[in-house]
């Protein structure tokens, strides 16, 4: 029972929370009573007819979209089901380097060869694909089965999704996004930075990240033609017995959302626009904002600031009772959902302006370098992931091909991927942030 207490534990310290779930600890879900299994009256998720096909036709709706999938595996099971569902073995799909480790797991799984782009950087921070480099690959390599990128980011960057949309229609193939964090923006007014609202095809939710619901809930989003294709590779991703109390969660945020919960979405952005003016003013912080972004992610770095990350992370934690989503090195992220409130941001606020007084002001340091990539896929991640493999020192792997995954934080996007060619600034960057002196490699006699 030590997970149970700690959990407990946790909860009565009664922290303020910036981190997901989006529900913030506030609603109230009785557990045992809903947590049942296909019956007469509680339909079946694999074959919807009754409360389950009402329920996914309602959360459509409120999306705004034609339909929706549950994903009570979550989003993860999105990915892998969409690309198990719409490519073949061998087939190239554009995929933004800056993803989610499900999404190369996909490519292992369906044997997919990936396009990758170019990462561009601001404040070290990967940025969102640009759809200039985007048109320059589909001019490339012609033959490219769809474009799938991730928008918005872990730090609330948005990708261009109407340009993308555009040259993804224009080389009639679909445009999939890892909408992981942008849930929320289907209930801001005419869903605006929507993807879907924005002319995406696919749309992969995780509901719990920004919404109110519980951790898990996830939906693909749609208003393409591939429906039964879609529904078919999900069904090879999702548990027999999904969970009744996750599909009543996502049931109940259709209703609250319709109710209620697009106003409390809307005053608690506008508190979050205020709050961001104040914190700008802050002497030793740097809020970070981009051409595009999310108001309520907030992102703070502390290169102007004389003192660590986890520094930061501990005083705002321990004297202010503040949890932030995630940190990097330089970097301390805060996710605000319609379930914070205006006195929570406000607390947010002195806690920062009194870790700015505490640790004072710093000289910047900008001369960190920045990872650059040169990717070459000398093998898909599928037949580099059965392929035999073998330790090597980073010192002999300039020319190999990688036999493993390698993603840290930062930068927070593949150093390496399976399948791919390994070259000196591969090695740089395993070296600078993970840490390493091996990597796994493909066999040379496999390559």
């Amino acid at each position: 029972m030590q997970l149970t207490k700690t959990l407990y534990d946790y909860a009565d310290k009664n922290y303020i929370s910036f981190h997901t779930p989006g529900h913030k600890g506030k609603i109230d879900l009785p557990a045992s009573v809903l947590d049942v299994t296909e019956l007469e009256e509680t339909d079946n998720l694999f074959h919807p007819s009754g409360v389950i096909e009402e329920s996914q036709k309602e959360l459509a709706a409120s999306l705004g979209c034609n339909q929706v999938i549950f994903l009570p595996n979550g989003a993860t099971s999105g990915n892998l089901g969409v690309f198990y569902a719409l490519f073949r073995e061998g087939d190239k799909a554009l995929v933004d380097r800056n993803c989610h480790i499900s999404v190369i797991n996909a490519l292992v799984l369906s044997g997919v060869m990936p396009v990758f782009t170019e990462s561009s950087f601001f404040d070290h921070l990967p940025l969102p694909v640009e759809p200039k480099n985007v048109k320059a690959l589909l001019e490339k390599e012609p033959d490219l089965k769809a474009i799938f990128v991730t928008s918005p980011n872990y730090y609330g960057m948005l990708a261009d999704i109407r340009q993308l949309s555009a040259l993804a229609k224009q080389h009639r193939i679909p445009l999939i996004v890892d909408e992981a964090h942008g849930t929320h923006f289907y209930y801001n007014e005419k869903g605006q930075n929507s993807a879907l609202h924005c002319g995406a095809d696919i749309s992969i939710l995780s509901l719990h990240k920004n919404l109110p619901v519980l951790t898990q809930c996830g939906a693909i989003a749609y208003n393409s033609n591939d429906f039964d294709r879609i529904k078919q590779g999900v069904k090879c991703f999702t548990s027999t017995s999904p969970s009744y109390l996750l599909m009543s969660a996502m049931d109940q945020l259709a209703d609250r959302m319709r109710k209620k919960g697009r106003e409390d979405l809307k005053k608690i952005t506008e508190y979050t626009v205020i709050l961001r003016e104040k914190i700008r003013k802050i002497k030793n912080l740097f809020l970070i904002e981009t051409e595009r972004y999310d108001p309520t992610r907030i992102v703070i770095s502390i290169k102007n600031c004389n003192t660590t990350i986890d520094r930061l992370q501990d005083y705002l934690k321990q004297k202010h009772r503040i949890v932030c989503e995630m940190t990097d090195e330089r970097h301390i992220v805060f996710i605000i959902t319609l379930c914070n409130t205006e006195k929570e941001l406000e607390c947010l606020y002195d806690a920062l302006l009194a870790a700015s007084d505490k640790f004072g002001h710093s000289v910047s340091n900008d001369e960190s370098e920045i990872p650059s990539f040169s990717s070459h896929m000398a093998m898909s991640p599928k037949a580099a992931h059965f392929s035999q493999k073998e330790e090597i020192p980073l010192s002999q792997a300039v020319g190999r091909i990688a036999g493993e995954n390698m993603i840290c934080f930062p930068p927070s996007i593949p150093i390496a991927v399976l399948g791919e060619q390994m070259t000196k600034q591969t090695i740089e960057n395993i070296r600078k942030f993970a840490g390493r002196e091996s990597i796994l490699a493909v066999k040379q006699e496999q390559a």
